[in-house]
């Protein structure tokens, strides 16, 4: 699962260093071969293979760097000749191949744009022979569904929402930008670690996304391609029809996010969104994190988990809002918090001993508890043999 880099030379084909994508190697017939150079960059070897795209190992001759090219070459629609170019197998694929390029570029040229710690950063992208590449860093660590596989129970909820937050502002920080991840799943959070450091189980996450589908998407909107992936519980049903990718958005990806939490703390993904529209069966987050987790945090999972895009939870502010809600607060309602109660800090700044988290003032704890009718009987009685001792 922990994977490391070798950057003090160029690594071989046998033991090329951890790539920043998920995926297992794969064949296909007009992959670029070993050995294979893109302006400064040689291939190395064929990682995986996507819906619209391949993605190599590959050393930069230039940084003396691993790195990992993606070129859009959509399996099934393109051919590429003896000279290296790409053509379109046919011309009725031929504008959803450029369709789809161009959203390859887009995306790249967005993510480089953005530069976001928990987003994959592009480093460059070209149009080349009639297709497009991009480049990005090889990183060490592991998919969070290896990671969870190797780890053998739930992980916390403090371990959750530490490897989350970075995930909402990146994601919140794409949406910003009118784009969209898509494909958010165990598979395409990567979870970068330090080989130098302490294990890795007990190192913080550095969540990083993979695998952004903007080409898929669009080979799909014109029925050139699969619609992006339903399988494993982490696509929305709104990815089920490509000709209604229009009504994909923020939205979309608080589903897949969602699911990611969902899986990880029931160990095993929701119930297809497909099947859960013509009957529910999904039990709830609420019911399988019962006791283990708390019920805000709970409940956020659900609310993102809705079938329906409208009565799901809209953006990754809301997911967030969500999440920090105290029991029986209202999504907009401020948390009350009425004078001297617990936590709440005096006009000096300081809190007293009995303010620290977790605690209550004196007279809090024994109403919360139902002891103030025997303190009051404590009191009297005291005050009683006072009278008598003073009395004699």
């Amino acid at each position: 699962m922990h994977h490391s880099l070798d950057t003090a030379a160029e690594p071989g084909v046998k033991h090329a260093p951890a790539p920043a994508v998920a995926g297992a190697p794969a064949e296909a017939p007009a992959a670029l071969a070993a050995g294979h150079r893109l302006q400064d960059l040689r291939i190395q070897q064929l990682l995986s293979v996507g819906r619209s795209s391949l993605v190599y190992a590959a050393w930069d001759t230039t940084a003396q760097l691993p790195v990992v090219v993606k070129e859009y070459l959509p399996p099934g629609l393109v051919r590429r000749d003896a000279q290296g170019w790409v053509w379109p197998l046919s011309a009725n694929a031929a504008p959803a191949c450029a369709s789809g390029l161009q959203a390859f570029l887009d995306e790249a040229r967005l993510l480089m744009a953005v530069r976001h710690p928990s987003l994959v950063p592009v480093l460059r992208c070209w149009r080349q022979q009639g297709t497009a590449y991009l480049v990005m860093p090889q990183v060490q660590g592991s998919t969070l569904q290896q990671w969870l596989a190797g780890l053998g129970t739930p992980p916390s909820e403090i371990w959750l929402r530490q490897m989350l937050a970075p995930l909402m502002q990146g994601l919140q920080a794409l949406h910003h930008r009118g784009g969209q991840h898509g494909d958010v799943s165990v598979r395409s959070v990567w979870l970068q670690f330090d080989n130098r450091a302490q294990s890795y189980l007990g190192q913080p996450p550095r969540p990083l996304l993979l695998g952004f589908g903007a080409a898929g998407r669009a080979l799909s909107q014109l029925g050139a391609a699969a619609a992006p992936v339903l399988d494993g519980g982490f696509g929305p049903i709104e990815q089920s029809d490509g000709a209604i990718t229009a009504r994909q958005g923020a939205w979309t990806d608080v589903y897949g996010l969602c699911a990611v939490l969902y899986t990880a703390i029931a160990g095993r993904p929701p119930l297809s969104s497909m099947a859960r529209m013509a009957r529910d069966d999904l039990v709830s987050a609420r019911k399988v994190g019962r006791g283990r987790y708390s019920p805000a945090f709970l409940d956020a999972i659900d609310a993102g988990l809705a079938v329906r895009p409208h009565d799901r939870l809209q953006t990754m502010e809301a997911l967030r809002q969500t999440l920090s809600l105290q029991p029986g607060q209202q999504p907009g309602q401020q948390p009350s918090q009425p004078a001297g109660a617990a936590g709440a800090a005096p006009a000096g700044g300081r809190l007293a001993p009995w303010q620290a988290a977790g605690t209550r003032g004196p007279g809090r704890w024994l109403a919360h508890h139902g002891l103030w009718p025997a303190a009051a009987g404590v009191l009297l009685l005291l005050l009683a043999l006072l009278g008598t001792q003073l009395l004699g």
